[in-house]
C-alpha cells in the first residue's frame, strides 16, 4: 500500500482587541487531493479598526501539510503567520509581521517485531483483542505575547499473536496571553485501527520456516478545531510472523553465548521532486527515511527508531542582464565556445549517528567570445555508518539550444535590442550506492531558461564602469544547520548604465550533543546549574571575495549531588564574512546564539550487576533550549539534551548472624573428601569472623557455596588467624584448620597439631587433582572493608559479598 501524502493549506483569520477575538470558520474547500495539489484559503481581518485603539492580530493564516513513513506521521511544515498591529483612534501606530511554528508528530511502534506462531494457520491471521487511549495531557511553554500548548495522547492495540501497537500522538497549539487568542491548529482527533496485509516472505522461508510479512494499517485522524476541515492518514507498520516445525524455539532472551548486538537499517524509503524557473533548478523536496533497527543475537529486535532526513539539491545560473555588441552578425549569433566546470568541493556534516555530504560545483560556459554564463551547483547525499542512502545527484550540465528575438519594445533608431534565451540541460541522475556496478538508469533532464539581452549601438563609445553598490541585501535563515545572505549588486557602465546581477551565499552553523555519560557516584540527588558559553577558538578562510571566519564554542553545565559533580558539555559553532570589491565593502557580523537552561530531568530505571556489584541505576538528561537570531523577524529555535546514565552502589546487607560478630577474613584451599568416604579433592572455604570460623566444603568444580551453605554451617567459637583456610572431618562435622604443603604429604593442623594428613604416594594412587599435590587454589582473592563486608574475586571478577 502507498503511502498516502495529502497537503492542506487552512486559512483562518484572527481578529483580537483588548482581550477580545473574533474567529473565522469558513468552509474548507475538500480533502484528499493528490500529490500536486494544494488547498488554499485567505480571509482578511474583519473587525474594524477605524475609531478603535488597542492591540489586534490581522490577517491570520495557518499553513498545514503533513506525510506519513512506515510506523510514523510527521510535519513537513505547519505555521501560523499574520501581523501584529496596535491602532490608536483609528490610526495604525506600528504593525510587525509574525510566525509561529507548530509541530504534529504520530509515532508507531510494535513489540515483538519477530513473533513465533505454533501453527502455520495463525502466519495470516490478526484479529484485534483490546484497544486503550489514555487522558489527553497538556504542558505550555511561554514566549514573550505567545504561549506554546503541547498536547499529547497515547493509544495501545493488543493482537492476538501477543503483539502490541502503541501510538503516541504529540501536538501543539498557540495562543497569544495578551488577547487571549487562541489560533487555529491541527489537532489528532482519533487512532484507529483499520486493516491488515499478510504477504509471504519467499527469500526468508525455507524448508524448515516460513515467514509472513505483516502489515498493519492504522488511520490517523486529523482536524482543524476552528474549521471544517479534517483528513485521515494512513500509517503502516510493519512487523514478522514465523512458523518452524510447529515449534516455539528457545527464549532468545537466555543464550548459551554472549549476547551480540548490530544495529541495522530497515524500511529505507527516498521520495524526491524538483522544480525548474528562470534560473534554477531547485528541491520541490528530498527526503531519505527508514528505521534503525538494533537486534540482539540476530534474531531479538532491543529497539527501532524511524529517522528522516532532508537533502537539498539546486543548480543556480548566473549571466550578465545585458550584452552590447560590435556588430548586426553578432546580435542573433550564439556560438558555444568554451564549457568547463571547476571546484568539486565536498564538504561534510555529521551529528554523531548520520553524515551529510555536501558536495559544489561551478559550471561556466563562454559564447560568442565573451559572453559568460555560470552555474553554482549543490547536492547532498547521506550516510550512516557503512551505509550510504539513495540520493539524487547533478550528473552534468549541458549547454542545449537558444532563441533570438527581437525586442520591438526596447529598439529604436539608435539602439537595437534582442532578447537571448539559452537553454541549458540539467542531468539528474538517481544514485543507488547499494547497487554499484548494475546498468545506471537514464538521468532526468531538466530544462533551465537562461535569459538576457544583447544591445548594439551605431556609433558605440568606449563603455567604462564608473562603480559598484549593493541593494536589497538580505540575511535568512534557511534550516536547522545554514542562512544565506543574497543582495543585488548594481554596477554603473558610462554607457549601457546599470547592470545587476545577484549575489548570495551561505553560512553555516552547527550543534552537538555530548555522548552518553556513565557516572559511579555515592548519590543520584543531582541538581543541574548553567556554567554558561566559553569560547574555544576562531578559524578563517578567504574564498575570492569573501572572508569567512568560523567561532566554535562550548556551553557547559554542571550537575552536582554533593559529592562525584560532572558537566555537560555542548558543542556549536556558526560563522561571520566579510565581501569585500574594490567599491564596496559588506560585512555580515556573527548572529546571536543564546543558550538557556532547562529542566533536568533524573528517572530511576531499577537495578543493574556490572562484575558482581549491584547498582541501582538512574537515568539523568539535561535539556536545554537554543535561539539562533538573525534578525528581530528571523530566528532558530531548538532544544538539545545530553544523557547519563548515574550507578550508585547497592549496600550490602548484613547476612551472617550477630552472633558470629564482624567479618575480618576468608581463604580457601583443597581437603580430601572425607565426608564423602571418597578418594579425591574437594574445596573448603573459610570464613572467619571475631569471635570464631566457619568451614564449608563443597565440590570442586564449583567457584564458590551458597551463602545459604555458609549460613548453616558449623560455626566453632574462638580466635582464628589468616592461617586458617581450610578445614579437617572429625568424623560428624568439618571444623576450621590450617593446610601446609610439606615436602612428602598434605597436612590439616588445628592449633598445631596434625589432624589429617596424606602422604604424596597415596595422592598418586587417588588421582588427586591430576598431579598437583598441593592445597592451594589459585584464581581467588578476598577483601575486607572496615565495615565487614567480604568481597570474593575469583578470575578477576567478584563472585561473592557478604556482610
Amino acid at each position: 500500500m502507498e503511502r498516502t501524502r495529502i497537503y492542506a493549506i487552512i486559512a483562518i483569520a484572527v481578529i483580537a482587541a483588548m482581550c477580545l477575538c473574533s474567529c473565522s470558520k469558513e468552509e474548507m474547500l475538500g480533502t484528499g487531493l493528490g500529490l500536486d495539489e494544494e488547498l488554499i484559503e485567505r480571509q482578511p481581518g474583519t473587525t474594524e479598526k477605524d475609531t478603535l485603539s488597542g492591540l489586534f492580530y490581522d490577517d491570520t493564516e495557518l499553513a498545514a501539510e503533513f506525510d506519513t513513513t512506515a510506523n510514523e506521521l510527521f510535519t513537513i511544515r505547519q505555521f501560523v503567520e499574520g501581523e501584529r498591529i496596535v491602532v490608536d483612534g483609528g490610526d495604525t501606530l506600528a504593525t510587525e509581521p509574525f510566525r509561529r511554528n507548530l509541530n504534529l508528530e504520530v509515532s508507531f511502534s510494535i513489540a515483538p517485531y519477530k513473533v513465533y506462531v505454533e501453527k502455520d494457520s495463525l502466519l495470516n491471521e490478526v484479529v484485534l483483542m483490546n484497544t486503550t487511549a489514555s487522558e489527553i495531557s497538556e504542558s505550555d511553554d511561554k514566549d514573550d505575547e505567545f504561549c506554546t500548548i503541547n498536547k499529547e495522547q497515547s493509544y495501545e492495540f493488543s493482537f492476538n499473536a501477543n503483539e502490541t501497537v502503541k501510538a503516541d500522538a504529540v501536538w501543539q497549539a498557540l495562543r497569544c496571553e495578551v488577547t487571549d487568542t487562541t489560533f487555529a491548529c491541527v489537532s489528532v482527533e482519533s487512532v484507529n485501527y483499520d486493516s491488515f496485509v499478510a504477504t509471504l516472505n519467499e527469500s526468508m522461508s525455507n524448508a524448515d520456516s516460513t515467514v509472513y510479512d505483516i502489515d498493519l494499517y492504522f488511520n490517523v485522524e486529523l482536524a482543524s478545531e476552528k474549521t471544517a476541515w479534517d483528513s485521515t492518514y494512513v500509517v503502516r507498520v510493519p512487523a514478522i510472523r514465523i512458523f518452524k516445525d510447529g515449534e516455539v524455539p528457545e527464549d532468545p532472551d537466555d543464550p548459551e553465548d554472549p549476547d551480540e548486538y548490530e544495529t541495522v537499517v530497515e524500511n529505507e524509503a527516498y521520495r524526491a521532486a524538483f522544480e525548474t524557473a528562470t534560473l534554477s533548478l531547485l528541491t520541490d523536496y528530498q527526503e531519505v527515511s527508514g528505521d534503525l533497527v538494533t537486534y540482539m543475537n540476530d534474531t531479538l529486535e532491543v529497539s527501532r527508531e524511524n529517522f528522516a532526513k532532508d537533502l537539498n539539491l539546486q543548480a543556480l545560473f548566473s549571466t550578465p542582464e545585458r550584452v552590447y555588441v560590435e556588430n548586426e552578425a553578432q546580435l542573433t549569433k550564439v556560438s558555444l565556445d568554451f564549457a568547463s566546470h571547476e571546484g568539486d568541493i565536498i564538504t561534510r556534516n555529521s551529528d554523531g549517528r548520520f553524515t551529510t555530504a555536501t558536495s559544489s560545483l561551478e559550471y561556466n560556459f563562454g559564447f560568442n567570445e565573451g559572453e559568460h554564463v555560470s552555474a553554482e551547483t549543490e547536492y547532498q547525499y547521506l550516510s550512516y555508518g557503512d551505509t550510504t542512502f539513495v540520493y539524487s545527484a547533478i550528473q552534468n550540465i549541458r549547454f542545449n539550444r537558444a532563441e533570438v528575438s527581437e525586442n520591438t519594445a526596447i529598439s529604436n533608431d539608435e539602439l537595437q535590442v534582442v532578447n537571448v534565451t539559452l537553454y541549458f540541460n540539467v542531468e539528474v541522475v538517481r544514485e543507488d550506492p547499494q547497487d554499484r556496478g548494475r546498468e545506471t538508469t537514464a538521468p532526468e533532464i531538466y530544462e533551465v531558461a537562461v535569459p538576457y539581452e544583447r544591445a548594439l549601438r551605431k556609433e558605440l563609445p568606449e563603455d567604462m564602469i564608473e562603480g559598484r553598490r549593493a541593494e536589497n541585501v538580505v540575511r535568512e535563515i534557511v534550516d536547522a544547520n545554514s542562512e544565506r545572505i543574497s543582495w543585488t549588486e548594481v554596477e554603473t557602465w558610462t554607457v549601457s548604465g546599470e547592470k545587476t546581477r545577484t549575489i548570495s551565499f551561505v553560512l553555516y552553523r552547527h550543534f552537538s550533543e555530548p555522548a552518553m555519560q556513565t557516572v559511579y557516584t555515592a548519590n543520584d540527588q543531582y541538581n543541574t546549574v548553567s556554567n554558561g558559553s566559553s569560547f574555544v577558538r576562531e578559524s578563517e578562510s578567504i574564498n575570492g571575495n569573501w572572508t569567512v571566519t568560523t567561532r566554535y564554542m562550548q556551553y557547559t553545565s554542571t550537575a552536582n549531588n554533593g559529592v562525584d559533580p560532572f558537566n555537560n558539555v555542548y558543542s556549536y559553532d556558526f560563522q561571520k564574512a566579510v565581501y569585500t570589491d574594490e567599491y564596496y565593502t559588506l560585512t555580515f557580523d556573527y548572529a546571536d546564539w543564546t543558550i538557556n537552561e532547562g529542566a533536568s530531568t533524573l528517572t530511576a530505571t531499577g537495578q543493574e550487576t556490572i562484575n558482581g556489584v549491584v547498582y541501582n541505576v538512574t537515568n539523568y538528561v539535561n535539556n536545554i533550549n537554543t535561539v539562533y537570531t538573525v534578525s528581530t523577524n528571523d530566528r532558530y529555535d531548538a532544544a538539545a539534551s545530553a544523557d547519563a546514565r548515574i550507578l550508585v552502589e547497592k549496600p550490602t546487607e548484613k547476612i551472617i548472624p550477630d552472633e558470629w560478630g564482624k567479618i575480618i577474613g576468608a581463604g580457601i584451599s583443597a581437603v580430601p573428601a572425607d565426608d564423602l568416604k571418597g578418594s579425591y579433592a574437594r574445596k573448603c572455604f573459610t570464613l572467619r569472623t571475631e569471635k570464631g570460623a566457619v568451614a564449608i566444603v563443597f565440590d570442586m568444580e564449583d567457584e564458590m557455596p551458597s551463602v545459604s551453605n555458609i549460613i548453616s554451617g558449623n560455626f566453632v567459637e574462638g580466635s582464628f588467624g589468616s592461617e586458617y583456610n581450610s578445614a579437617y572431618w572429625n568424623g560428624s562435622q568439618w571444623n576450621p584448620a590450617a593446610a601446609e604443603d610439606w615436602s612428602d604429604r598434605l597436612a590439616w593442623l588445628a592449633n598445631g597439631e596434625v589432624r589429617r594428613n596424606l602422604r604424596h604416594t597415596t595422592l598418586a594412587v587417588w588421582g588427586w587433582r591430576d598431579g598437583n599435590y598441593s592445597t592451594v587454589v589459585e584464581g581467588y582473592t578476598f577483601s575486607t572493608s572496615n565495615d565487614g563486608v567480604l568481597t570474593v574475586s575469583y578470575g578477576g571478577e567478584v563472585i561473592l559479598q557478604l556482610r
